[in-house]
Formats: C-alpha cells, structure tokens, sequence
C-alpha cells in the first residue's frame, strides 16, 4: 500500500464503526456436517459437540483492503479430522497445516484460487501456504479421504469466523455502505445491505438454502466483489 493509501486509510478509521450481529441456521437446519468414524485415531463426534465442525465465515464486500496481518492462521490435523474446517484470510495470508496426528498426512488442493501438494509429513511437522488469489479453497488428505477443509480468501481485512453461538464482530469499519457475505459449507451464502454509521451497524442474517454441489457454491461466491468463481473436485 502506498503512503497516500496508508494515509487515506487513516483518515477513514477516525471515523469508522463495528459490524456485529449473529448467523442463524434454519429451524431443524444442521451447522456440523456428518462425521464418519472409519479409523481407530479419528476424533469421535461427540468429543467435539460443543464445537461446530465448520463455522460461519462473514465478511464486507466493499471495504478497501489493508495489509495483510503477518499472523498465520492455523488449520491442524488432529483426530484424522482438520480442526477447525472452515477459515476466512485475507489474500495474502498464510495458513499452517500442523500434523498432531500419529499417522502422515498429505495435505493438497485442485481449487483454481490455490493448487498446491504438501506431500506426505509425519508427526510433529508442518507445513506452510501463502493464499495469493482470492476464492473458495476446497483442501483434501490424500491419504484419508474423509478429511475435508475449507480457505475461503477475500480482498479484504474485515471478515471473522462466527462463534458457536453464530456471533460476529468486524471492527474498524470506515462509515459507508457495503454488503455482508456470509458463508457455511452446508448452504448457500447469503448476502444482505449495511449501512454503518459511526456508532456501528447491526446485523443479522439467516441461512435458508441447502448448498448446490461444488461448482454451484463457488459459483455464487464468484458473483461478489472480491471473490473469483472457481470449479473444484
């Protein structure tokens, strides 16, 4: 970002508001997908019922993007499971894939937003992926097919994972109009009109349809600013 962005950037925060509100799941709607036990080490379900499996991920459509944070965000495979299974980062980012497992895994992907092969790594190791264009990552095992991840990449620093709860808050949100994405691996993301004003925006929003196969999700993703279509396996 040049010195005029960063400065501009500035100037637009002395007067910015938080976005906070909850996703809700329909009545009798699931927030966990279902959790075959197909191997000895694999994390039993009811071990992580108080964790859903995949979690809401929101973020702004509109929002002039920041630098990336140099944080990186971790997806461990623990249990023959990847924990947590959905996370949001702003292009840019990193994302580690730790291995707590006794067993190796190789971590991969065929999205068109980010192909990559780790290889097989055993215990104790880890491997790292820098998510450079913005889309849905679809990220797989090859040597246990269950495990099932997802990247979802925005050109944007305002986004969040909801709590269990289905709470989000977005901070530092310059004053303006912008749409809010939400997103879940079992339906089809929403998007809804906020305004925020300097005293901040609420906002709730609600899933209602089922999500289409892979293309059709990724699809939908692709209509919003920021977020290319992708076809993935």
């Amino acid at each position: 970002m040049t010195v005029l962005g960063v400065t501009l950037l500035a100037l637009l925060l002395q007067d910015a508001g938080s976005v906070s509100g909850t996703v809700h799941f329909p009545e009798n709607g699931k927030s966990r997908p279902r959790l075959k036990i197909r191997y000895p080490e694999q994390t039993p379900r009811q071990e992580m019922k108080e964790q859903p499996f995949s979690p809401a991920l929101v973020y702004l459509e509109g929002a002039a993007p920041a630098k990336p944070a140099e944080d990186v965000v971790e997806i461990k495979q623990e249990g023959l499971q990847f924990q947590p299974r959905a996370v949001v980062v702003q292009r840019g980012m990193r994302v580690s894939f730790p291995n707590l497992d006794k067993e190796y895994h190789n971590v991969f992907s065929y999205s068109k937003a980010k192909r990559f092969d780790l290889g097989r790594f055993p215990r104790g190791e880890t491997r790292e992926v820098t998510f450079d264009e913005t889309g849905l990552v679809r990220v797989f095992c090859e040597i246990h097919e269950h495990m099932r991840a997802f990247v979802l990449v925005v050109d944007t620093s305002c986004y969040a994972a909801a709590s269990p709860e289905g709470r989000f808050m977005l901070p530092k949100v310059p004053v303006g109009s912008y749409t809010l994405v939400a997103w879940h691996e079992q339906y089809e993301p929403v998007r809804q009109k906020v305004e925020v004003k300097a005293a901040g925006a609420q906002i709730d929003v609600t899933f209602a349809r089922a999500a289409p196969a892979a293309e059709g999700q990724e699809r939908a993703l692709g209509c919003c600013r920021g977020v290319r279509a992708e076809s993935g396996p």
